[in-house]
């Protein structure tokens, strides 16, 4: 095996460390601007996207969020443990890190084109939890099978979700896990299946039928149960494995294909403090969704990606569910739940098309934009 040098390897995973924070810094500072103008965040993602080319190995950041905030994420005054050499070509360094952000990270480093340059940062936690944080590998995250499903039923699914946003609005909403009933305020109801939840301390999934806690009723997690026999059956490891990782799938990303391949009536997302609860609707008894409306919407799409020739259909799907999102936010009369910090800055033409959006997602966020965002990029 080569030998490494270390003190080569510890200067350029500051270097990277360096310009992060000096990034996420500046991004900070513009998001905490008073003047009441938006961020530019194609410039910051475009600055991240220079750092990430200059220290990493390559991966595509045209639809990862951003995230950044206070205190950074990121400090070039992380305290070595160990420079571990799991073979020829890799290198991984174990950091600690003190104070608010408390915690112990395992860059991994790989030497490409005669030059070492990190792969991803993972966070270590006890009982030998590894959590990888954005800026782990982009590629094998998600399966290219998983990433057809998405393709194939995201419209129908998003077409779902609007009429179900229009029946129930910001009603307050409340489940009985030992029924399996979720009712609203303003009078509806319906069965649902638990899908699974959301950890926003862990930043994970966790399958409802791996959530043996919470001792939920059998009838409820058959449609869990079915999409993991068909993970099994397809080779899709994120309908098998009990945990993952949101960076690799969230709630709305698996809710969403759960609800084509199921045929179900649309899926709800229940927040909670410290999490989220993802629940399919089956019950027959919610109206169906008016055929007009999915024509419409599938219309709509067909006539963009005619006019993105230069995209394949995955990125025009991406970029339309963006700018439906953003659509949605400014229909007369309805303002859909944005999470705090987050909004939309539409430009229209003269015809009151849509010619440019601009949104606010902030780091992190699961309200409406972080969501859509997430579950929407495939990345």
């Amino acid at each position: 095996m080569n030998h490494v040098d270390t003190a080569e390897i510890e200067q350029l995973l500051r270097a990277f460390l360096t310009e992060m924070k000096a990034w996420n810094d500046r991004c900070q500072a513009e998001s905490s601007d008073e003047s009441g103008g938006l961020p530019d965040f194609r410039s910051q993602r475009d600055r991240l996207a220079e750092i990430v080319a200059r220290h990493c190995t390559p991966r595509d950041l045209s639809c990862a969020s951003l995230h950044y905030g206070e205190p950074s994420a990121w400090d070039p005054e992380e305290q070595i443990d160990g420079i571990e050499q799991p073979g020829d070509g890799e290198v991984h360094v174990i950091t600690r890190r003190a104070g608010r952000m408390s915690s112990r990270c395992r860059y991994e480093m790989l030497r490409t084109d005669e030059r070492w340059r990190i792969d991803g940062r993972y966070y270590l936690f006890e009982d030998d939890l590894v959590i990888a944080d954005f800026i782990a590998p982009m590629l094998a995250r998600r399966s290219e099978a998983l990433l057809q499903l998405y393709e194939q039923h995201a419209l129908a699914s998003f077409a779902k979700q609007q009429h179900l946003l229009g029946l129930v609005g910001e009603a307050s909403w409340q489940f009985d896990t030992q029924t399996g009933m979720l009712t609203f305020s303003n009078g509806y109801g319906w069965k649902c299946q638990i899908l699974g939840t959301e950890s926003e301390d862990f930043c994970t999934w966790l399958w409802s039928w791996a959530n043996e806690a919470s001792n939920l009723p059998a009838e409820t997690l058959n449609a869990a149960l079915w999409l993991r026999q068909y993970g099994e059956a397809h080779g899709i490891r994120h309908f098998v494995e009990m945990s993952l990782p949101l960076h690799e799938v969230n709630g709305d990303f698996i809710a969403t294909v759960a609800s084509g391949l199921l045929n179900a009536r649309g899926h709800y997302r229940g927040p909670y403090e410290g999490g989220a609860a993802y629940l399919l609707i089956t019950d027959e008894s919610l109206p169906e969704l008016p055929a007009q409306m999915h024509d419409e919407l599938v219309g709509r799409f067909k006539e963009y990606e005619s006019s993105h020739g230069h995209e394949n259909r995955r990125q025009a799907l991406t970029r339309f569910l963006s700018e439906e999102a953003a659509r949605l936010a400014h229909k007369d009369g309805h303002q859909p739940p944005f999470g705090p910090d987050e909004g939309v800055e539409v430009e229209y033409d003269e015809q009151r098309r849509i010619s440019a959006v601009r949104m606010t997602v902030t780091p992190g966020s699961r309200g409406l934009l972080g969501r859509v965002f997430d579950w929407i990029s495939g990345r």
